[in-house]
């Protein structure tokens, strides 16, 4: 597959988990995270497999956030916002089931501060009248079962805490996409622009390549391509990259960067369907022939703008919620 303009270009992890277009990587990775506090969920849609769905009369989920949760003797407070409390333990569950590759990356405090803002997304989403029908959420849940089982079979989370947690998840990305992100138009000039000035990193060609052990051979191979042998049935046979060579050599699309410095500037030096000389990488001799360029912005048009969205998403993410918190009583009481 070719890669986008996207893996040149960095998205913040926020416009990623929360843009139209949902990974979902960041789902399975940040779901039970930042969509999850055990005092905020009222009713919520079950899968109607499971035979039970508390919904209100117009079909939506209705959500009933508690002013006024009920305090434990036995539980301390984390955060309080608004009046709605989240206990240590919410913290320490959502932490809990962080995966252990992101640990490293992320603190309780990081925790709880995810959870305040999913409070404050949530009670937003209140304010707006937006839910989740049931319909919505079989949707989701049908599509990412594969998914959902993997994560229920990693002992991270419940299937309950995970039902709660896709209600909550949906619910705020209903109210980012319906009220935040509506309208986020991207001009061509803005993305001719951006094209212009990032294009030595954008642009990307389709190399196939043949690689030998020695010198030797590979002018061998080479003088046989010159006399018309068939590329990609020496490939096959001959080269070395067993990998791309099953493919006939070709490696698909990439960018300045993705190769080691020898092979990339030979490549990139290359005109369309012109062979290489034998090139030396610490791999071995390359013959290289480029199969097609990607190097206007028309190839790139769609991309970019999908890029530009998602930083405009972000930065109106941030002032949201920003707001949101400016806006609010809140006190932490949680120390690390």
């Amino acid at each position: 597959m070719a890669p986008s303009v996207d893996d040149k270009i960095a998205i913040p992890k926020k416009a990623v988990f929360f843009g139209a277009a949902l990974l979902v990587v960041a789902l399975i990775a940040f779901l039970v995270l930042f969509n999850s506090s055990g005092n905020q969920a009222g009713n919520v849609v079950l899968p109607d497999n499971q035979g039970i769905a508390l919904t209100a009369s117009d079909g939506s989920v209705d959500q009933n956030f508690s002013s006024e949760p009920a305090l434990s003797d036995n539980n301390a407070v984390a955060a309080i916002v608004n009046g709605e409390i989240i206990y240590v333990s919410d913290v320490e569950e959502r932490y809990a089931a962080v995966p252990d590759y992101l640990k490293s990356q992320v603190s309780k405090s990081f925790v709880l501060e995810g959870l305040i803002e999913n409070a404050l997304l949530l009670s937003e989403a209140k304010k707006n009248g937006i839910s989740v029908s049931q319909q919505e959420f079989d949707e989701f849940w049908s599509e990412e079962q594969e998914n959902i089982q993997a994560l229920l079979e990693s002992g991270t989370t419940t299937e309950e805490e995970l039902v709660e947690a896709v209600n909550e998840y949906l619910t705020v990305q209903k109210l980012l996409d319906d009220v935040l992100f509506k309208d986020i138009p991207i001009s061509e000039e803005e993305a001719r622009a951006f094209f212009e000035e990032n294009k030595d990193s954008i642009v990307q060609i389709r190399a196939s390549h043949i690689l030998l052990e020695t010198e030797e051979e590979a002018q061998q191979i080479l003088g046989q391509l010159k006399e018309g042998a068939d590329f990609s049935e020496l490939a096959v046979k001959q080269s070395t990259d067993t990998a791309s060579g099953a493919l006939g050599g070709d490696l698909g699309y990439f960018g300045r960067g993705a190769m080691v410095k020898e092979f990339e500037d030979a490549a990139f030096a290359l005109d369309l369907n012109q062979l290489s000389e034998p090139v030396q990488t610490s791999f071995g001799f390359h013959i290289i022939k480029v199969t097609d360029k990607k190097e206007t912005f028309e190839d790139f048009k769609e991309d970019i703008q999908g890029v530009l969205g998602e930083r405009k998403k972000e930065e109106l993410y941030d002032k949201f919620v920003a707001d949101l918190k400016s806006n609010a009583v809140i006190e932490v009481l949680f120390e690390e």
